[in-house]
């Protein structure tokens, strides 16, 4: 009977995990898609702004909506906005830094009169993807990220399991996951 009952839990597991992969794919593309539509508002549809970056590499309108983009991106993902506000200052750093040494050196004018503002903000978009989480190389911020969240996922899951089993009231759970487990005060009066 036990060892029926532990292929249940592992199975169990197992669905639970696949379905958090599931979620968090999800969350992930819608994430990048939106990130990428304010790539292209910024950079391909406002003109100003891209006939700027000849002078100014990325203008400061751009860094302010790209950056706040990823930042909002990564808070709904991640629902950790300490982090996510880091994390997107270090991308969008990045990306300066690469484009501020292309113009130290006197190349930045060449590459933006050679690509199209379409391929200026490709390679701007997938210099974000790369750093957050391409899904080819490691590590990646979001691969760093995301085993932190899965742990915390278990860890609700198991709290509920303890709960049911010793027939706290369901109203108390979340309450009770809320303190238990790290990263699961997700509102105000939790805090």
């Amino acid at each position: 009977m036990s060892d029926s009952n532990s292929n249940s839990e592992s199975e169990s597991e197992s669905e639970e995990l696949d379905y958090f992969d599931k979620l968090w794919n999800i969350k992930q593309v819608e994430f990048y898609e939106k990130i990428e539509k304010s790539i292209n508002k910024w950079i391909i549809e406002d003109e100003f702004e891209y006939y700027s970056m000849s002078d100014w590499g990325l203008t400061p309108r751009q860094k302010l909506h790209i950056k706040d983009t990823i930042f909002h991106g990564l808070i709904k993902l991640t629902n950790d906005s300490n982090w996510s506000n880091n994390t997107a200052y270090y991308v969008m750093w990045g990306i300066e830094g690469s484009i501020n040494s292309m113009m130290k050196i006197n190349i930045w004018e060449d590459f933006y009169n050679t690509y199209t503002s379409s391929q200026l903000a490709d390679w701007i978009y997938k210099n974000i993807e790369y750093q957050l989480d391409d899904g080819e190389h490691s590590p990646c911020y979001l691969e760093w990220k995301y085993d932190e969240i899965k742990k915390h996922y278990l860890q609700r899951k198991e709290v509920c399991r303890i709960a049911i089993r010793y027939n706290i009231p369901s109203d108390l759970i979340p309450t009770i996951i809320a303190y238990a487990v790290p990263y699961s005060k997700i509102w105000d009066y939790m805090k």
